[in-house]
Formats: C-alpha cells, structure tokens, sequence
C-alpha cells in the first residue's frame, strides 16, 4: 500500500465531514463510480462518529494501492474498543447508553468489501475498511 494521508484526527462532528470530502477526492482520483464512493463515505461517516461517540478522538489513516484498485481506511481510537466484535456487526446491537439503533456497523459492513475490527490493547479498536474499485454504473 501507498500512503495518501496519514492520520488525519477525528475530534469532532465536523471532522466527520472533513475526512468524507477527503475520501471523496482521493477516489474521484482513481476513478471510483459515484455509487462507490457514497458507499465509502457512509461507512467512513459510521465509523467516525462512533469514534466521538464511544471513544471521544481517534484518527484515520487513507491507502490506496500500487495499482490504484482499492482505497484502504484505517481508523483508530483509544476507546474501550468491542466486546462481541462479530456480534456488533448485527443490526439492532448497540452497547451505546442512549437510545441508538444499533445498525452503524452493519450499515458500513454492507457498504465496503472487507471490514477489519481488531481491538487494541490495553485500549482501543481499530477498524480497516476496503473498498475495490468496481466496474459498476453510478447509476444503481
């Protein structure tokens, strides 16, 4: 993998925003279908925010491959990180104390081709999302 961007902080809501345009551009410059990267950026928003939500910072990190075929997310924070990782990823699953609907990793399992969470120790999680450039319509 080629480094982008590295570590760009995620602090607050509007970081959320700024890491999405980002995304945007770095794969509009590979040339990834809209449809795509609207996918990439919803589950880059969920992640982000659960980032402030559950751990208050973190970072991501943008790679995109030698052959410019897929962009790489690497998130990571140093909150108390996933204690049922698979189970998380089920919709309706939330350990978040207000009311939430518990469909964010889902929602942003279903938008990318590969989800990574690991947690870190003593503390944290890190998750890795990937996306391949796709041969479909932005037209879905």
């Amino acid at each position: 993998m080629r480094e982008i961007y590295k570590s760009i902080p995620i602090i607050t809501f509007s970081d959320v925003r700024v890491v999405s345009c980002i995304i945007r551009s770095v794969a509009q410059r590979i040339n990834f279908a809209n449809f795509d990267i609207a996918n990439l950026q919803l589950a880059s928003a969920e992640i982000s925010t659960n980032i402030l939500k559950y751990a208050s910072s973190g970072n991501v990190s943008i790679y995109v491959g030698y052959d410019s075929n897929e962009i790489r997310l690497v998130f990571e924070d140093d909150g108390p990180g996933i204690k049922f990782p698979q189970l998380a990823l089920l919709d309706g699953y939330t350990t978040f104390h207000e009311a939430s609907l518990g469909i964010g990793l889902g929602a942003a399992n279903r938008s990318v081709d590969q989800l990574i969470l690991k947690n870190l120790k003593p503390n944290g999680l890190r998750v890795c999302l990937v996306k391949k450039l796709g041969r479909r319509s932005s037209t879905v």
